[in-house]
């Protein structure tokens, strides 16, 4: 039961984030709730970033879902964004918070803590992934680096590297782009989350329409030659965010056990606890197998 009077802080916005916020404030009309962001931008369409990239959406301001100001004036919701979590103090209740605009360190008090940071895109420690026509997609920024790349890019060939959700969407993109694109994955079927029998059929249609799928493929390095099965012009990559990998941006999050580099656990166990996880950050145990996994909320 969370006191009228609490105060609320959830550590990421967009879906899970904001989501979390706005349910807040329908369930309590006097909590404090604050909403702290790393990025610019507090609320955006995610899921539509390749379809912007790739022209299908073109209006960029059709991708902003709600802003600071809507928040504050509809649910008011404190909506800081640029902040950036250093530490959790879970004994004294407390954050310490970094303002990425002006360099301040401040603390925060809570009565509650959400925690949806979201995924960052799993990027190999490879040779060559600083380079410039290398890409990672996660938000507004990297949309307008890869759209400017993509416009620019005179070869039209592109290699994908991961077949989840994000992965096919941009390869749907470039191929729309005029792009030749190659995918690779490391699993032996694209779109992993599904049964076999369902990919199959989703990887016929990327080869009918021209694209080069190669599974079981492993990157070593980033290149101008990218090495899958046979050398490749390699003009412009970018890598699909993976579910089980917690955004690493967003510092020594140190609760204890219940927190570590891959989320926070959200079992029936911790429902006392005062410290929750949403979105990309949950982690649920299987009472199967009684291992601990990640599966976005």
């Amino acid at each position: 039961m969370v006191p009228k009077t609490a105060t609320i802080v959830i550590v990421g916005g967009v879906a899970g984030g904001a989501s979390a916020a706005t349910r807040a404030r329908r369930m309590n009309e006097h909590a404090e709730i604050i909403l702290l962001e790393k990025d610019e931008h507090v609320s955006f369409a995610n899921c539509g970033l390749p379809y912007y990239i790739g022209g299908e959406i073109a209006d960029r301001q059709k991708l902003l879902v709600a802003t600071p100001e809507f928040l504050a004036r509809r649910f008011r919701i404190d909506v800081r964004t640029c902040q950036n979590v250093e530490s959790i103090d879970r004994v004294g209740k407390a954050i310490t918070i970094r303002n990425l605009v002006s360099g301040e360190t401040y603390s925060l008090a809570y009565d509650k803590l959400i925690l949806a940071p979201g995924a960052a895109p799993l990027m190999p420690p490879l040779p060559g992934r600083d380079a410039a026509n290398v890409f990672t997609l996660r938000n507004m920024a990297d949309t307008d680096r890869i759209k400017a790349a993509a416009d620019a890019c005179v070869s039209k060939r592109a290699v994908v590297v991961g077949s989840g959700y994000i992965g096919l969407e941009m390869v749907e993109q470039l191929v729309r782009q005029g792009f030749q694109v190659a995918l690779a994955e490391l699993l032996p079927q694209i779109l992993p989350l599904l049964d076999v029998e369902m990919a199959q059929p989703l990887e016929e249609t990327l080869r009918r329409h021209g694209v080069e799928v190669y599974l079981r493929q492993a990157l070593e390095r980033f290149q101008l030659f990218l090495l899958l099965d046979q050398d490749r012009l390699l003009d412009f990559l970018r890598t699909a965010p993976g579910p089980n990998s917690a955004d690493r941006d967003h510092g020594p999050l140190d609760i204890g056990r219940q927190l570590d580099r891959d989320g926070v656990q959200g079992d029936h166990a911790e429902q006392n606890d005062e410290n929750h996880a949403d979105g990309d950050f949950h982690r649920v145990l299987d009472r199967e197998t009684d291992r601990i996994h990640v599966y976005p909320s």
